[in-house]
């Protein structure tokens, strides 16, 4: 099956937003070894 996927402009930038928040608000995860593998 093939979907065409419609995004607003307006849904685009919170989409952007979310992912800007998330990359530079969430801290690593507490376990250490996932920490060092980049897990947040």
């Amino acid at each position: 099956m093939n979907y065409k996927l419609i995004i607003s402009e307006r849904a685009e930038l919170h989409i952007d937003n979310i992912l800007e928040y998330m990359a530079e608000t969430f801290g690593y995860c507490n376990d250490n070894y996932l920490a060092d593998h980049g897990y947040r």
